[in-house]
């Protein structure tokens, strides 16, 4: 099929970023809701069915969800654009590697940071959806610092999907010899 009518480079581009999202949502989902269901029901148990000294409703929930959303569709993109440079399946693990610690180190140090974060901290790649869900997780949220988180990760992931379609466009690094 794809050789009687070949799809465009777009087209590739948006179907890989797509499946990647769609992979990363529905991991997403399974964690939120084991997370929900833990803090609402399984520790309470634990407790001997007292008050849960953590608690997360449905709200928090789905900031989280909106956070994560935008975020994962960045990170497709990024895996996307990445996968163009290798020329292997090793080599590109290699290149996710150093892709999955830009992804922890933020995450690492914002869980030692005690002090409230500056509204220009949320604009930064990586570090502002950790730092989003660290505020949801401690109810410390404000609209202000979740909107630029948002709107600078659907930057970020107009970016590099614009960047895994153009490198896709590159002839040379389709076909590796």
């Amino acid at each position: 099929t794809l050789v009687v009518a070949p799809p465009s480079r777009a087209s590739l581009a948006a179907g890989k970023a797509l499946a990647v999202f769609t992979l990363s949502c529905l991991a997403v989902l399974l964690a939120l809701a084991g997370t929900y269901l833990s803090f609402n029901f399984g520790i309470p148990m634990i407790e001997g069915g007292g008050p849960s000294p953590i608690s997360l409703d449905l709200g928090s929930t789905g900031l989280l969800l909106l956070v994560a959303l935008p975020y994962l569709a960045m990170l497709a993109g990024l895996e996307i654009a990445i996968s163009t440079f290798g020329r292997s399946f090793k080599e590109t693990q290699n290149y996710f590697s150093a892709l999955t610690f830009a992804v922890m180190l933020p995450g690492m140090a914002i869980s030692f940071l005690q002090r409230d974060l500056s509204g220009w901290f949320y604009a930064l790649p990586f570090a502002n959806a950790v730092a989003a869900f660290k505020d949801v997780f401690t109810e410390s949220w404000r609209w202000r610092e979740l909107a630029v988180c948002l709107a600078s990760n659907l930057f970020y992931c107009g970016l590099t999907l614009a960047l895994a379609r153009r490198l896709l466009d590159e002839e040379g690094l389709l076909f590796k010899g």
